[in-house]
């Protein structure tokens, strides 16, 4: 069970969200203007009523969440069930009852401890401290102020009050904590050895009767599920861009003179220099000294120019490039302007100067010119009309999706006519379901839209679209791509005749019987390790060490390892996996110190506390709703079963 949860955190939490824990308005206030309302109520908590309104619109955001989180797995067919909109309808009701006990026995929170629940919340730290910046930045996003954020916070505290009493009364038993702490850390060094079926595959050929025989046996398994032929339109970029008409050479050739810059190269130089700094206050006969030795240091460089770096190290009295050589690096114009002169204005390389800037004589070096250029018109005329279609398209896709929303809101609008109002093409996909595309169809032309968007589906599967035929509205993938689809054909589910899946029924049994001899061999292998009889080990993997927390193997087999008894070692155990039978040779167990147990205690409490506490404040809540006037009304019934097909 631990291992369950390990692996599905996020489906346990959804759970554990969607059928038990109350679900409150943002700011805890339910919605009492209701009461005054006609929308027919579905139940009441004494003066307190869920009305439908109420219902469908948060059952709706219940979906968006588990949508989101989901992603393209969600199938709303698998959730907006009966079951599920009558536990959320009891949700509702429960977190009304409880709203009443904090009324009633005046369940509140201090200010210190509304102050310690919001600077405790992690997602208002930054680097482990609470962050007034974050804090902000969340206010600002949800469009409140910290008064009311703070309500809201204190409400949440007053509500925690109700259970959680009863919640922290709750301990683990020492003895079966310890027992716990050592199933998950014990480690055991293992070899493997892996009877692949596929090794068996040509001694088991079935014949024709034994795959009927196994179709007979297996044909519900084989059902073909509900699946619609799809036709649908998609504005997007690409689409808004083939609405735009090709450019004229006129007015390619403006856009390409307004824009010349971006298609010009600019020149780029690596240069190197030799500073000599002049003195302060320097005399006549100094300053002449000093450029004499400027111009001598530029003719060994111009008649080396390989030892340009060697001579920059030597007199370049500039400390920041002396030990690169003298390496200003790779330069435009402009970068260094009071170099620009003497850098750029040789058409060659080689040596120039020396030069005065400023209060030092340079002599400069030009390693390398990279020339810039300017790119011809006809060298980017195509790259001119992709630029300039993208930009009209970027102008008109407003306009255009505006359209696009009030054909589709047309009730009397065909696909069809939206195709051709947009010159939006029809597109078709066979074989979309209510969870995605069936396998067949997966690599045709447009699957994956379907398959990545779940909204999509839905949309193919409500009662008008399948019965009526209607045209969807329209469905936003991004701000940049909406569509509108229809169901062109429904295929009801359906089981496939045997000589459909022959092939399929046929490798069915081939693996079956190879499995079956791959587990005989296996179990022959291991009766004769433990026997004694085998003492080779060839045919095994190199030893690894594995534990519950390692996950270095797939959990089925792990389980297997971990649960095979070692009072004596070796010790053999042998398993069943996809591909075909392992013996696991078990050769150590190993216990963890004391230090690593201690830091996994909490967690592992935690943990093993989590159903317990479910439990407390389910029953807490059954205790609550049985002393509370509660009544439930006979539309809930109309509402709980009004789902999608």
């Amino acid at each position: 069970m631990l291992d369950f949860i390990r692996r599905h955190q996020k489906w346990m939490l959804v759970i554990v969200i969607l059928f038990i824990v109350p679900s409150f308005v943002f700011l805890g206030v339910f919605d009492y203007q209701s009461m005054l309302s006609n929308d027919p109520p579905l139940a009441k908590v004494k003066e307190q009523k869920v009305t439908r309104d109420q219902f469908n619109m948060e059952w709706r955001d219940r979906l968006n969440q588990l949508r989101a989180q989901s992603g393209n797995q969600f199938d709303i067919s698998q959730v907006d069930i009966p079951e599920n909109r009558r536990a959320f309808l009891n949700q509702m009701i429960n977190s009304r009852v409880i709203h009443e006990e904090v009324l009633s026995e005046n369940y509140s929170a201090t200010d210190q401890m509304v102050t310690l629940a919001i600077a405790s919340d992690p997602q208002f730290h930054d680097e482990g401290r609470f962050s007034v910046e974050k804090y902000s930045q969340f206010l600002q996003r949800v469009g409140i102020d910290a008064a009311m954020y703070e309500s809201s916070v204190r409400y949440s505290l007053a509500l925690e009050q109700v259970a959680e009493p009863a919640k922290r009364a709750l301990t683990l038993p020492k003895q079966i904590e310890g027992a716990v702490l050592s199933a998950l850390l014990e480690e055991r060094t293992v070899r493997l050895r892996l009877f692949e079926a596929s090794s068996y595959f040509a001694e088991n050929e079935p014949s024709e009767e034994e795959a009927k025989a196994w179709y007979d046996a297996n044909k519900e398994s084989l059902e073909v599920p509900s699946h619609v032929k799809a036709e649908y339109v998609i504005l997007n970029e690409e689409a808004a861009v083939r609405a735009v008409p090709i450019p004229t050479d006129t007015e390619l050739q403006q856009y390409y003179e307004s824009n010349k810059s971006r298609y010009t190269k600019i020149e780029r130089r690596s240069i190197n220099h030799i500073q000599l700094n002049l003195p302060a206050n320097a005399s006549a006969e100094e300053l002449a000294e000093l450029e004499q030795k400027a111009e001598d240091i530029k003719q060994q460089a111009a008649a080396n120019p390989a030892q340009f770096a060697e001579l920059a190290s030597q007199y370049s009295d500039d400390i920041g490039s002396k030990q690169l050589g003298g390496s200003l690096g790779v330069i435009s114009k402009g970068d260094i302007p009071e170099f620009d002169d003497v850098a750029f204005t040789p058409a060659e390389l080689g040596v120039y100067g020396p030069v005065q800037i400023g209060n030092a004589l340079h002599i400069v070096q030009v390693d390398h010119i990279d020339a810039g250029e300017v790119k011809a018109f006809d060298e980017v005329r195509e790259e001119l009309i992709n630029e300039v279609r993208l930009q009209v398209a970027s102008d008109r896709f407003a306009d255009l999706s505006s359209e696009l929303v009030r054909l589709a809101n047309d009730a009397g609008q065909r696909l069809e006519d939206i195709s051709s109002a947009l010159d939006l093409p029809i597109q078709t996909v066979e074989g979309v379901t209510q969870s995605g595309v069936l396998h067949s169809s997966q690599s045709a032309n447009g699957a994956a839209v379907f398959t990545a968007h779940p909204q999509l589906r839905e949309a193919l599967f409500t009662k008008e679209a399948i019965e009526e035929g209607s045209t969807s509205g329209v469905i936003e993938l991004s701000p940049t791509e909406l569509v509108v689809v229809k169901v062109a054909e429904h295929t009801p589910a359906y089981i496939p005749e045997f000589s459909e899946v022959e092939a399929d029924a046929v490798a069915a049994v081939r693996t079956e019987k190879s499995l079956a001899q791959a587990k005989t061999t296996a179990e022959e292998v291991e009766a004769g390790l433990v026997s004694g009889e085998i003492t080779g080990l060839t045919d095994f993997e190199e030893a690894i060490t594995v534990s519950r927390l390692m996950g270095n193997l797939p959990q089925s087999l792990l389980d297997a390892i971990m649960a095979a008894p070692v009072d004596t070692l070796p010790s053999y155990t042998s398993f069943w996996m996809p591909q075909g039978y392992v013996v696991a040779r078990i050769e150590s167990v190993s216990e963890p110190e004391d230090g690593v147990k201690q830091g996994l205690k909490a967690q592992i409490e935690e943990l093993l506390l989590t159903g317990p506490k479910v439990e407390i404040e389910r029953e807490l809540l059954n205790s609550l709703r049985a002393n509370t006037d509660v009544t439930i009304y006979d539309e809930s019934e109309r509402v709980i079963n009004d789902t999608g097909m």
